[in-house]
């Protein structure tokens, strides 16, 4: 049996009427999202057990407002057709000031508790998987200001060194270097020769598990990939890299200008890329990707993935936000839990 785990994020946000529309959305015939009749199947023959961390309360009090066909019993969150998913309460701090739409430290603090209840799960049951609907980074860093994101967070919880934020899209598969670091902290992490080595291979080792027979491209930090060092030195330690790797028989290019780069992704020549930076891979791969993208965390113990957007206070409650991204990522959990 496949066990999943879903966090329920921020309350506060589009979390809960993601997960309410996504279940719905199985039962519905309607509903043409890719390979929605194995996840369903998976569901109703008990193939796949699937645990929501997060607060009952809240859970209730959503689904009460938006009056869909769905109820909580039990401990379980049941369709009319006979879905269930099994709730893990993780109780909410002052459920009378509970709102949506806001940024909230109960819900802040929720998302965390969340978060870590999961996570406890996990140690002990290392075969399952975990799906993470958005937190509220800013919220929860006015609580713990050590942290910075699901990544780093899972990271020292399972206390391994080496993880890499990963994406899935059905354009191409993006790997960064680095996840959430100012600009201005960037040249001089490329100026470690064992940090770009470190990440390169750890690349190389994503693009190696989806057995991709296509070049892996890196990217250059700099406009114009350095230029040979006329704009920065840093891409030129990316090419030592790069070479180093090619001499031992690695199939990978770079560093390419970005600016250029992914024309020659969308022409097919490449179907993994290595950014540098965030937004350097994460702006073409969202443009792309038209709400498709998974983000994937390479280097855990147990499979993690998690949807490509985050709480969307402006239309919590609105009942206008859309399940597809938390279908993707769920869908590529249970997928890659039979590679894992």
């Amino acid at each position: 049996m496949k066990d999943i785990c879903i966090t329920l994020g921020d309350p506060s946000g589009i979390s809960v009427e993601v997960l309410f529309k996504w279940l719905l959305s199985l039962e519905d015939d309607g509903n043409e999202l890719e390979k929605k009749a194995l996840i369903y199947e998976a569901l109703m023959e008990k193939e796949t057990s699937v645990k929501v961390f997060g607060s009952v309360d809240v859970l209730d009090l959503l689904l009460n407002r938006y009056k869909l066909s769905l109820k909580v019993e039990g401990g379980l969150l049941k369709t009319k057709g006979g879905l269930a998913l099994e709730l893990f309460d993780v109780p909410y701090e002052s459920l009378s000031r509970f709102k949506l739409g806001e940024m909230l430290e109960e819900s802040a603090l929720s998302s965390y508790s969340t978060l870590e209840s999961a996570c406890s799960y996990l140690k002990h049951h290392q075969k399952a998987s975990m799906v993470t609907l958005p937190i509220n980074k800013e919220g929860i860093i006015k609580i713990h200001p050590s942290f910075i994101g699901h990544t780093e967070y899972l990271a020292d919880f399972f206390k391994v060194e080496k993880v890499m934020m990963c994406f899935f899209s059905p354009i191409f598969n993006l790997c960064l270097m680095t996840t959430h670091v100012p600009i201005i902290h960037l040249a001089p992490m490329f100026e470690s020769e064992d940090f770009v080595n470190e990440r390169i291979s750890m690349a190389l080792r994503f693009h190696r598990f989806n057995g991709s027979k296509k070049p892996l491209l890196v990217l250059g930090l700099n406009p114009h990939a350095g230029e040979h060092g006329k704009i920065g030195k840093e891409d030129e330690m990316i090419e030592r890299a790069v070479l180093i790797q090619q001499r031992q028989g690695a199939n990978i290019v770079g560093p390419l200008s970005a600016d250029s780069a992914f024309v020659e992704v969308l022409s097919d020549q490449y179907d993994h890329v290595l950014a540098c930076y965030h937004d350097q891979g994460l702006i073409p791969l969202k443009m792309l990707s038209k709400g498709k993208s998974v983000n994937f965390t390479f280097g855990l113990p147990f499979v993690r993935t998690s949807v490509d957007h985050g709480t969307a206070y402006d239309i919590a409650g609105s009942l206008k936000a859309s399940p597809n991204s938390f279908h993707y990522a769920f869908l590529k959990a249970y997928e890659l839990m039979d590679r894992a």
